[in-house]
């Protein structure tokens, strides 16, 4: 009796453990996720206003695009589709939330 006993207690911590393992899993994965996300809005952010602050001049074709012209005489496109706004020059394509 006391062996049935014992083993129901053991096995009700040893499932207590495994879903505090399983829920600390899952909030690092989601917490590593959004810190991913929140790391390319911001350099995305970072790169466009170095682009602002770096440029000649900045051109518009209509409300969907727009062109940064720098003094040496080279250019960077972006474009908006879709409520994100997209570099498409870069080697990885950046995009940000608009």
């Amino acid at each position: 009796m006391e062996s049935i006993i014992t083993l129901a207690l053991i096995s009700i911590i040893i499932s207590m453990v495994y879903l505090t393992i399983i829920y600390f899993a899952k909030n690092v994965g989601d917490y590593t996720s959004l810190t991913s996300k929140n790391f390319d809005r911001n350099l995305f952010s970072l790169m466009l206003k170095e682009d602002f602050f770096t440029s000649e001049k900045v051109t518009t074709h209509n409300k969907k695009d727009f062109i940064v012209h720098f003094y040496d005489g080279s250019m960077v496109n972006y474009y908006q589709s879709n409520n994100h706004l997209f570099n498409p020059n870069q080697k990885a394509q950046q995009r940000v939330l608009t």
